[in-house]
């Protein structure tokens, strides 16, 4: 906070440092004087999309969804086209587990854009996750972009941990480089640990697993990933 709160007196209208101080505020117990901080840069920048998002997902980390969907309304009815509100919209749906408000969020997404590498990898890990539809939740991976009757290319955000089509592996193995770029970012080796279990890797999903309760521990629940280590080990005794 003390770094975040320096810098930004050098750089008082930079949204990224003030993010990092409202982020720091959210870890230390501070997540309403963090959500100020939000609220008045939306109230300086109310032409900027990427405010309300801001505002949107730090009220969802916080699991305050019924205020993250209004902020995205407000967005929605002011940006009806920005694709980056309706894919925050799913996000949220999803983590408050509303999966078929999640999914027409997602399509709506891919509808318009089908090359949408966010919506791509968060409909494909959410099918996934819920043991559905698992042939398509492969396809939806972005790292299947390469041959095959989707020919979609990739992507334009990095972060997500998806590489080029050239760079991607092939068969089963291919949600690997997403898990493999965000070692500490439990949610996502979770994610990643759930498909290898769905698949029959227990040994690796076990391990995937433990990465996640070794990570930054956003988004999980410790206990059910305990649970399912235990899970994965006895099948790997019974094979």
């Amino acid at each position: 906070m003390a770094l975040a709160r320096k810098a930004r007196a050098g750089q008082p209208d930079s949204q990224n440092l003030l993010r990092l101080e409202a982020e720091a505020l959210r870890r230390a117990g501070k997540g309403d004087e963090g959500a100020a901080l939000l609220v008045e840069a939306l109230a300086r920048r109310p032409d900027d999309v990427s405010s309300y998002g801001a505002l949107a997902e730090y009220h969802a980390q916080r699991r305050q969804f019924d205020e993250a969907l209004a902020v995205l309304a407000r967005a929605e009815a002011r940006f009806p086209a920005d694709l980056t509100v309706a894919f925050q919209f799913g996000s949220v749906y999803e983590r408050q587990k509303r999966f078929a408000d999640a999914e027409r969020k997602f399509r709506e997404v891919l509808a318009k854009d089908p090359l949408h590498a966010q919506a791509l990898n968060y409909l494909g890990y959410m099918l996934a996750d819920r043991g559905e539809r698992l042939d398509e939740s492969r396809r939806l991976h972005p790292a299947r972009a390469q041959g095959g009757s989707l020919q979609r290319r990739l992507p334009r955000q990095p972060r997500l941990g998806v590489l080029p089509p050239e760079q991607a592996r092939s068969g089963r193995s291919q949600p690997r480089p997403a898990a493999e770029q965000s070692l500490r970012d439990s949610a996502v080796q979770d994610h990643y640990g759930d498909l290898l279990f769905k698949l029959g890797r227990y040994e690796e999903a076990a391990v995937v697993w433990q990465r996640a309760l070794d990570g930054d521990g956003e988004q999980i629940d410790r206990s059910g990933i305990e649970k399912k280590i235990r899970s994965a080990r006895e099948k790997l005794r019974k094979h």
